[in-house]
Protein backbone atom coordinates (compact mmCIF):
# COMPACT_ATOMS: atom_id res chain seq x y z
CA UNK A 1 0.00 0.00 0.00
CA UNK A 2 2.66 2.42 0.47
CA UNK A 3 4.29 3.45 -2.62
CA UNK A 4 3.58 6.69 -4.91
CA UNK A 5 2.74 3.90 -7.68
CA UNK A 6 -0.20 2.39 -5.71
CA UNK A 7 -3.84 3.99 -6.12
CA UNK A 8 -1.67 6.70 -7.66
CA UNK A 9 -3.45 10.04 -6.20
CA UNK A 10 -2.99 13.71 -5.39
CA UNK A 11 -4.87 12.96 -1.85
CA UNK A 12 -2.79 11.23 0.01
CA UNK A 13 0.33 10.38 -2.35
CA UNK A 14 0.11 6.61 -1.55
CA UNK A 15 -2.75 3.32 -1.68
CA UNK A 16 -5.16 4.76 1.15
CA UNK A 17 -6.62 7.31 -1.19
CA UNK A 18 -8.79 9.60 1.48
CA UNK A 19 -8.40 13.56 1.57
CA UNK A 20 -6.94 14.31 4.70
CA UNK A 21 -9.80 16.72 6.12
CA UNK A 22 -11.54 14.03 5.88
CA UNK A 23 -8.90 11.42 7.71
CA UNK A 24 -9.70 14.10 10.26
CA UNK A 25 -13.59 13.58 10.16
CA UNK A 26 -12.86 9.69 11.32
CA UNK A 27 -13.74 9.31 15.09
CA UNK A 28 -13.54 5.21 15.01
CA UNK A 29 -10.84 3.36 15.39
CA UNK A 30 -8.69 2.89 12.70
CA UNK A 31 -5.98 -0.09 11.85
CA UNK A 32 -3.22 -0.76 9.47
CA UNK A 33 -2.90 -4.52 9.92
CA UNK A 34 0.39 -6.02 8.26
CA UNK A 35 0.89 -3.12 5.29
CA UNK A 36 3.68 -3.27 3.18
CA UNK A 37 6.13 -0.43 1.91
CA UNK A 38 6.92 -1.41 -1.46
CA UNK A 39 8.80 1.17 -3.15
CA UNK A 40 10.90 0.05 -5.68
CA UNK A 41 14.43 1.01 -5.64
CA UNK A 42 15.33 4.58 -6.52
CA UNK A 43 11.26 5.69 -6.98
CA UNK A 44 10.99 7.11 -3.53
CA UNK A 45 9.26 10.07 -4.95
CA UNK A 46 6.42 10.94 -2.87
CA UNK A 47 4.25 13.97 -3.48
CA UNK A 48 4.47 16.29 -0.73
CA UNK A 49 1.06 15.78 1.00
CA UNK A 50 2.19 12.17 1.47
CA UNK A 51 4.34 13.05 4.69
CA UNK A 52 1.23 14.84 6.22
CA UNK A 53 -1.34 12.22 5.63
CA UNK A 54 0.87 8.87 6.32
CA UNK A 55 1.75 11.56 9.84
CA UNK A 56 -2.51 11.84 9.94
CA UNK A 57 -3.20 7.87 9.43
CA UNK A 58 -0.29 6.92 12.16
CA UNK A 59 -1.40 9.88 15.21
CA UNK A 60 -5.43 8.15 14.26
CA UNK A 61 -4.26 4.69 14.42
CA UNK A 62 -4.96 2.38 16.96
CA UNK A 63 -2.68 0.03 15.60
CA UNK A 64 0.09 0.59 12.79
CA UNK A 65 1.71 -2.90 11.31
CA UNK A 66 4.01 -3.16 9.36
CA UNK A 67 5.36 -6.24 7.40
CA UNK A 68 8.68 -6.31 7.61
CA UNK A 69 12.08 -4.46 9.90
CA UNK A 70 13.12 -2.37 6.63
CA UNK A 71 9.71 -1.05 5.89
CA UNK A 72 9.11 0.28 9.45
CA UNK A 73 12.96 2.00 9.66
CA UNK A 74 11.49 3.95 6.29
CA UNK A 75 8.16 4.91 7.39
CA UNK A 76 9.25 6.48 10.06
CA UNK A 77 11.74 8.69 7.98
CA UNK A 78 8.32 10.45 7.45
CA UNK A 79 7.20 11.13 10.81
CA UNK A 80 8.24 13.19 14.06
CA UNK A 81 9.77 11.12 17.24
CA UNK A 82 6.43 11.11 19.59
CA UNK A 83 5.13 8.79 15.89
CA UNK A 84 7.79 6.37 15.40
CA UNK A 85 7.07 4.37 18.56
CA UNK A 86 3.48 3.62 17.24
CA UNK A 87 4.73 1.66 14.37
CA UNK A 88 4.93 -1.86 15.06
CA UNK A 89 5.96 -5.25 13.35
CA UNK A 90 3.00 -7.32 11.94
CA UNK A 91 4.06 -9.98 9.50
CA UNK A 92 2.26 -10.83 6.51
CA UNK A 93 -0.99 -13.39 7.50
CA UNK A 94 0.31 -15.73 4.43
CA UNK A 95 3.60 -16.33 6.74
CA UNK A 96 1.67 -17.38 9.95
CA UNK A 97 -1.43 -18.69 8.21
CA UNK A 98 -0.38 -22.13 8.82
CA UNK A 99 -0.52 -21.65 12.77
CA UNK A 100 -3.69 -21.11 12.97
CA UNK A 101 -6.95 -23.96 13.14
CA UNK A 102 -10.12 -22.35 14.14
CA UNK A 103 -10.81 -19.71 11.14
CA UNK A 104 -12.54 -22.51 9.07
CA UNK A 105 -15.02 -24.87 9.47
CA UNK A 106 -12.41 -27.74 8.19
CA UNK A 107 -10.04 -30.12 10.17
CA UNK A 108 -6.86 -27.95 9.77
CA UNK A 109 -4.31 -29.09 6.75
CA UNK A 110 -2.27 -31.69 7.67
CA UNK A 111 1.80 -30.79 6.85
CA UNK A 112 2.86 -31.15 3.31
CA UNK A 113 5.93 -30.42 1.10
CA UNK A 114 4.22 -27.96 -0.75
CA UNK A 115 6.14 -24.55 -1.73
CA UNK A 116 4.62 -21.42 -3.42
CA UNK A 117 6.23 -18.64 -4.28
CA UNK A 118 4.47 -15.25 -5.89
CA UNK A 119 5.68 -14.13 -9.20
CA UNK A 120 4.97 -10.29 -9.98
CA UNK A 121 5.17 -9.18 -13.97
CA UNK A 122 3.54 -5.89 -13.51
CA UNK A 123 5.71 -3.05 -13.17
CA UNK A 124 8.63 -5.24 -14.68
CA UNK A 125 11.21 -2.06 -15.07
CA UNK A 126 10.96 -0.94 -11.24
CA UNK A 127 10.98 -4.43 -10.04
CA UNK A 128 13.87 -6.18 -12.05
CA UNK A 129 15.98 -3.69 -13.95
CA UNK A 130 16.96 -5.25 -16.86
CA UNK A 131 17.88 -8.43 -14.97
CA UNK A 132 14.19 -10.18 -15.19
CA UNK A 133 15.92 -13.41 -17.23
CA UNK A 134 18.37 -14.03 -14.84
CA UNK A 135 15.63 -13.80 -11.99
CA UNK A 136 13.60 -15.93 -13.86
CA UNK A 137 16.70 -18.59 -13.75
CA UNK A 138 17.30 -18.49 -10.42
CA UNK A 139 13.52 -19.01 -9.37
CA UNK A 140 13.29 -21.71 -12.09
CA UNK A 141 16.44 -23.23 -10.72
CA UNK A 142 15.48 -22.65 -7.30
CA UNK A 143 12.03 -24.58 -7.98
CA UNK A 144 13.86 -27.73 -9.44
CA UNK A 145 16.01 -27.64 -6.49
CA UNK A 146 12.96 -28.17 -4.64
CA UNK A 147 11.38 -30.73 -6.53
CA UNK A 148 14.38 -33.06 -6.56
CA UNK A 149 14.25 -32.67 -2.68
CA UNK A 150 10.62 -34.10 -2.31
CA UNK A 151 8.41 -30.93 -2.33
CA UNK A 152 5.81 -29.61 -4.69
CA UNK A 153 6.32 -26.10 -6.56
CA UNK A 154 3.74 -23.96 -7.58
CA UNK A 155 4.30 -20.76 -8.72
CA UNK A 156 1.16 -17.89 -7.72
CA UNK A 157 0.00 -15.07 -9.90
CA UNK A 158 -1.92 -12.50 -8.80
CA UNK A 159 -2.56 -10.49 -11.82
CA UNK A 160 -3.63 -11.28 -15.31
CA UNK A 161 0.53 -10.09 -16.29
CA UNK A 162 1.55 -13.45 -13.90
CA UNK A 163 -0.28 -15.48 -15.56
CA UNK A 164 -0.31 -13.97 -19.28
CA UNK A 165 2.34 -11.95 -19.97
CA UNK A 166 5.58 -12.94 -22.15
CA UNK A 167 7.20 -13.94 -19.13
CA UNK A 168 4.97 -16.72 -17.86
CA UNK A 169 6.52 -18.67 -20.98
CA UNK A 170 9.85 -19.42 -19.07
CA UNK A 171 7.96 -21.40 -16.35
CA UNK A 172 5.35 -23.16 -18.44
CA UNK A 173 8.54 -24.13 -20.41
CA UNK A 174 9.81 -25.92 -17.64
CA UNK A 175 6.87 -27.63 -16.67
CA UNK A 176 5.58 -25.16 -13.77
CA UNK A 177 2.11 -23.19 -13.82
CA UNK A 178 1.25 -20.32 -12.50
CA UNK A 179 -1.74 -20.42 -10.67
CA UNK A 180 -4.39 -17.62 -11.39
CA UNK A 181 -5.02 -16.56 -7.55
CA UNK A 182 -7.27 -13.96 -9.12
CA UNK A 183 -9.75 -15.77 -10.50
CA UNK A 184 -9.82 -17.57 -6.74
CA UNK A 185 -12.56 -16.76 -4.41
CA UNK A 186 -11.37 -15.19 -1.05
CA UNK A 187 -12.22 -18.75 0.75
CA UNK A 188 -10.07 -20.90 -1.59
CA UNK A 189 -6.98 -17.86 -1.78
CA UNK A 190 -6.86 -18.94 2.20
CA UNK A 191 -7.09 -22.01 2.13
CA UNK A 192 -4.64 -22.50 -0.32
CA UNK A 193 -1.89 -19.99 1.70
CA UNK A 194 -2.80 -22.06 4.86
Amino acid sequence: MIMPESNKNNNSGWGFNIKIKNLKKINIPIIFFSIGYNVFHGKDKFIPIFKEHIEECVRKSLFFGLRNYESIIEVKKYLPENLQEKIKYQPCPTTVIGLYERETLEVPFEKTNKIAVVVAFNKIKYRYNDNIKNVLEQLINYAKYMQENGFDVDFLGHHLFDTYGKYTKYFKRRGFRILPLYKYTKNNIYKLYK
